[in-house]
């Protein structure tokens, strides 16, 4: 009786006490299920944050180097006052930074060869590849005395000197250019039009991003989040290594100098590295072709060359080989002079080849083999069994060349430095463990190959030089100029 009454007299208040904690709960489940949800958007939205920041990365690593490369092709008119004069064959490559950052032209090698049925008969037909090896080919030291060209086919970098630093800021146009002489005006005459086919091996330096954010001051954990700002726009990002660029540059303007050509007698020299691998070999073997004393090889290879051309060669002080080169009698005496004088360049130089060929014939199952390649404990267990990868993992030469570069920064990025150097503030400290599976993933630039095939006529219209006009025009079709 006394429950009855009870629930009679609080059952009401009970039950809406009971009502509004269900209701308190469900409030707080509902509560938590927004809170959760929130969260969840948050997540979700950092996230695609830290996606965006990655294709932003992804899209920043993709365009630090494209250049935009055409051609444009040209035989000049012959001077109305002299009728011995012949004329020139220019070849122009207007250059776009379409990237969003600097770039620097490490190398342009260009050479050319002619497309000529008679030089290699068959190429073309039933479906025959015409390859580069089929061109017909005109050396440096071979005899012209009829001859089209002389020296076309040898390899230029199209940087004019060591001192011709050239950088294309981000939408910035430029032009390289290679002038050869026609050596026989009746030949072209009677053979034009000619068709030439020519060779670029183009190396662009860009600017990755991981060395702007460490410029910044940026550091691991997350270099995107870590940077100082402060008084960015006082500061000075993606310098170049002004002296490492120009001893690179110095180094092939070396390599292509009379009196080594002569030393050597190699047809090409620069032609040797106009594949990413060679050139990669180059750059760790470009230092050999240098001097920290005084009177280093430039001025050794000048003097050397300054003799030849008075001893030799001198005709009334002009400079002018001549046509039968080689097959004369001073050419031998020459060969020995230049040989004798610069015999420890030439001993680098096929160490170098030999590198390179070694590099090209790379066996997985056999490794580098001889002592002139001494191995090493591989930085890593895994490696790319490639030949430049297994070069750099397991001959010590190599690595510790590899890695000097690395703590420069310039040739070979070099990354954040390991935890275990962190700790011990030793930013700039490095060994073989940094050396990546693939070292070539650190490489700030690209090399590419293009080919151009066009056609130089001795008929019609005279079309003048205009370079403002012509960098203007670089995303219009390109179309031969011929001349009168």
């Amino acid at each position: 009786m006394d429950m009855l009454l009870f629930l009679q007299t609080y059952g009401p208040s009970i039950a809406a006490i009971v009502a509004f904690i269900g209701i308190f709960i469900e409030f707080q489940r509902l509560r938590s299920d927004v809170r959760a949800e929130r969260r969840e958007a948050v997540k979700t939205e950092q996230e695609n944050d830290r996606d965006r920041a990655k294709l932003l990365i992804e899209h920043r690593r993709l365009s630090e180097v494209n250049v935009l490369v055409q051609h444009k092709l040209q035989l000049t008119a012959d001077s109305a006052e002299g009728a011995q004069e012949t004329p020139f064959v220019v070849f122009r490559l207007p250059l776009q930074n379409v990237g969003d950052g600097p770039v620097d032209i490490l190398a342009s090698l260009t050479s050319a060869r002619l497309l000529n049925s008679k030089f290699k008969q068959g190429i073309g037909l039933r479906s025959r590849d015409v390859e580069w090896s089929d061109y017909q080919s005109y050396y440096w030291n071979e005899a012209v005395t009829d001859s089209l060209f002389a020296g076309i086919s040898t390899t230029k970098n199209l940087v004019t000197s060591p001192s011709h630093f050239v950088r294309l800021a981000s939408e910035e146009r430029g032009t390289l250019r290679r002038i050869d002489a026609v050596n026989n005006k009746a030949a072209l005459q009677q053979r034009a039009p000619l068709y030439v086919m020519y060779r670029v091996f183009l190396v662009a330096r860009g600017y990755p991003l991981g060395e702007i954010l460490r410029q910044l001051g940026g550091g691991p954990p997350d270099p995107l989040r870590n940077v100082d700002e402060h008084q960015l726009q006082f500061r000075n990002l993606a310098q170049p290594n002004y002296a490492r660029w120009r001893k690179v540059q110095q180094a092939m303007t070396n390599l292509n100098r009379l009196s080594f050509r002569i030393a050597t007698g190699d047809p090409d020299p620069l032609g040797h590295f106009v594949e990413p691998d060679a050139w990669r070999l180059f750059l760790l073997h470009h230092e050999n072709f240098l001097d920290p004393q005084a009177l280093g090889p430039e001025k050794k290879l000048e003097d050397v060359a300054e003799y030849v051309w008075k001893t030799y060669y001198s005709r009334n002080e002009e400079r002018y080989l001549p046509p039968n080169l080689g097959k004369d009698p001073n050419y031998a005496k020459a060969q020995e002079y230049c040989q004798r004088e610069l015999a420890p360049l030439i001993s680098e130089w096929h160490r170098l080849l030999d590198a390179i060929d070694a590099c090209a014939k790379y066996d997985p199952t056999q490794g580098y083999q001889g002592s002139a390649h001494q191995t090493v404990a591989a930085g890593r267990a895994n490696y790319i069994r490639e030949g430049y990868p297994a070069l750099i993992h397991t001959v010590g030469y190599y690595q510790e060349r590899w890695l000097a570069l690395m703590r420069e920064g310039f040739l070979v990025s070099k990354p954040f430095a390991r935890e275990e150097y962190r700790k011990k503030e030793k930013w700039d400290t490095y060994d073989a463990k940094d050396i990546p599976e693939d070292p070539r993933v650190l490489e700030p630039f690209v090399a590419r190959v293009h080919f151009f095939l066009d056609e130089v006529s001795v008929t019609g219209e005279v079309t003048p030089f205009d370079d403002q006009q012509e960098e203007g025009m670089q995303t219009q079709p390109h179309k031969s100029r011929p001349i009168s």
